[in-house]
C-alpha cells in the first residue's frame, strides 16, 4: 500500500512523540556521565565558554549538538541526554521514511519501524552523549533521501536535490564522527555502478552533478562544522591550519588506549556474546533515623545489548537477503544487504586494535528492514500472522530487558537473570 506525503508527515510526526518520551522516561539516571559521557560531556561544555577546546581526536558535530542540550536543560543528566533523545527520536523516523522509500508500502514501513524500535540498541545509544547517536541518525537519513532517488519515475531535477540533501546530511555524519565514510564511499561506488547498469535514466545526471552533491557538498557541510572552533582561546583551529588539524586528529585516533574490558571484535557482534556495560552503579536507599531498617542497596545498570529476537533472527533475514539479491535479483534485497555489508565489514578490512560492540550500531539498523523485507516476501508472506507474532515477540523482549537498559533500580544480584550467556556478565 503506497502511502501519501501528509500521512507519512503525520505518521512521523507519532513516531517521534512516542519515541521522544520513551526516552525521556528515567533519563535522570545514570546520575553521573555514563560510559564515553565521561569524554563528550566535558568537550561539549567547552562549546559554552569557548575556552579550550578537548577531545580533539574526533569532529566536532555531535558535541556541538551535545552543547546545545546544555546550554537549554543545564549542566545535569537532562542537559547531557537531551539531544541524544531528539536524534534517537529522529533516527526512528527516519528508519521509517528510508523504509518507505526501498518498500514503498506504509505497512512494511511501520513494522520496519517496530522491530528498530525495538531493537534495543536504539534505545540504548538515544540515552547516552555519545558520539554514535549523532552519526546514525544523518546516516539513516542521508540513506533514505539517496534511497528516494532510486525511483525511476524521479525527474533530473529531483534526483539532483534528493543528492544534494543527502550529500549535505552524509557531510553532517562525517563531521560526527569519521566512520561514516563508510557508508558514503559505497554511495559513491553504487552511483557509478547504477549509472552504467540498471539505472541508465541516471545517465541524464552528469558526473558534474554527482561531484558537487555527493563529494563537494558533503565536503562542504563537513567543513562547516570546524567554523565554531575558531573562537577557542586554547587548541581551537584558524581556517589556514584546517587540513594540518585533520592530520592532526588523525594521529590522536592512533593513540587509542591498549586494553578495556568490554573490548570485542567484528567476528562477535552480529551474534553478541559481548555486550557493553555503559554503567552498573550502587543505588543505596537510607531509611528515616529511627525507623529501625536496614539501609538497602539497589543497583542501576545501563547494557549496550542487542534484542536477542532482532539481532538474531534479523542475522539470518540479511543472509536470506543477500540468496534473494544474487539469485532472484531483487534489487530491495541487495541495498539492504549492500550497506550491511559496508557498514560492517569495514572492520573486517579495517580492523582497530580496541574494538567496541557499539562500532556495530550503524550496521545493526538493518537488521530490522531485512527481517521485514524477509517476512513480506516469499515463502514466508504466506504465514500472514508470522510477521505479527515476531514483532510481538521483539516487544516483549525489549520491555523484559528494559530494566537493564534504562538503569531502573533492580536487586544487587536481581541482574544475573537478563544474563542468558556467561560472557555478558
Amino acid at each position: 500500500m503506497a502511502i501519501s506525503l501528509r500521512r507519512a508527515i503525520m505518521i512521523s510526526v507519532a513516531l517521534f512523540v512516542i519515541a521522544q518520551i520513551l526516552l525521556l522516561i528515567n533519563i535522570q539516571f545514570p546520575k553521573t556521565v555514563n560510559f564515553d559521557e565521561v569524554q563528550y560531556v566535558p568537550s561539549a561544555k567547552a562549546f559554552l565558554d569557548f575556552k579550550e577546546y578537548r577531545n580533539p581526536e574526533h569532529p566536532p558535530l555531535a558535541k556541538e549538538l551535545i552543547s546545545i542540550g546544555i546550554a537549554a536543560a543545564g549542566d545535569n543528566q537532562l542537559g547531557w541526554r537531551l539531544m541524544s533523545t531528539i536524534f534517537g527520536a529522529l533516527t526512528l523516523v527516519g528508519t521509517f521514511f528510508w523504509a518507505l522509500a526501498l518498500f514503498k508500502n506504509e505497512q512494511m514501513a511501520l513494522f520496519a519501524t517496530g522491530f528498530t524500535l525495538f531493537n534495543q540498541l536504539l534505545y540504548v545509544q538515544a540515552r547516552i552523549a555519545m558520539l554514535d547517536t549523532f552519526l546514525v541518525a544523518f546516516l539513516i537519513w542521508a540513506l533514505a533521501l539517496f534511497t528516494f532517488s532510486l525511483d525511476k519515475n524521479n525527474d533530473r531535477k529531483f534526483t539532483i536535490q534528493l543528492w544534494l540533501a543527502s550529500g549535505c546530511l552524509f557531510g553532517f555524519a562525517l563531521a560526527c564522527k569519521w566512520s561514516a565514510i563508510f557508508a558514503l564511499a559505497p554511495t559513491w561506488l553504487l552511483i557509478l555502478i547504477l549509472r552504467q547498469k540498471r539505472f541508465a535514466f541516471w545517465q541524464k545526471v552528469e558526473l558534474k552533478w554527482v561531484a558537487l552533491t555527493m563529494i563537494a557538498a558533503p565536503a562542504l557541510c563537513y567543513f562547516l562544522t570546524f567554523i565554531p572552533l575558531t573562537f577557542f582561546k586554547t587548541n581551537g583551529i584558524n581556517i589556514l591550519n584546517f587540513f594540518s588539524f585533520q592530520r592532526e586528529m588523525y594521529n590522536a585516533q592512533l593513540r587509542v588506549v591498549g586494553s578495556h574490558p568490554y573490548i570485542s571484535h567484528w567476528p562477535s557482534w552480529p551474534v553478541m556474546t559481548r555486550p557493553i556495560w555503559y554503567a552498573f552503579d550502587k543505588d543505596i536507599v537510607t531509611p528515616p533515623l529511627g525507623s529501625g531498617a536496614s539501609t538497602i542497596e539497589y543497583i542501576r545498570g545501563v547494557i549496550l545489548l542487542g534484542n536477542p529476537l532482532v539481532m538474531w533472527v534479523g542475522l539470518v533475514a540479511t543472509i536470506s537477503c543477500a540468496y534473494c539479491a544474487v539469485v532472484k535479483k531483487m534489487f530491495v534485497d541487495f541495498i539492504l544487504v549492500y550497506y550491511y555489508a559496508a557498514m560492517y565489514g569495514c572492520w573486517v578490512f579495517f580492523p582497530r586494535t580496541v574494538e567496541f560492540y557499539y562500532y556495530y550500531y550503524p550496521a545493526a539498523m538493518v537488521l530490522g528492514l531485512a527481517l521485514t523485507q524477509t517476512l513480506f516476501t516469499a515463502p514466508l508472506n504466506k504465514i500472514p500472522s508470522l510477521k505479527y507474532w515476531l514483532l510481538a515477540a521483539s516487544a516483549v523482549l525489549f520491555f523484559y530487558f528494559l530494566p537493564i537498559l534504562g538503569a531502573f533500580r533492580i536487586g544487587p544480584g536481581e541482574f544475573t537473570k537478563w544474563m542468558w550467556l556467561r560472557s555478558w556478565i
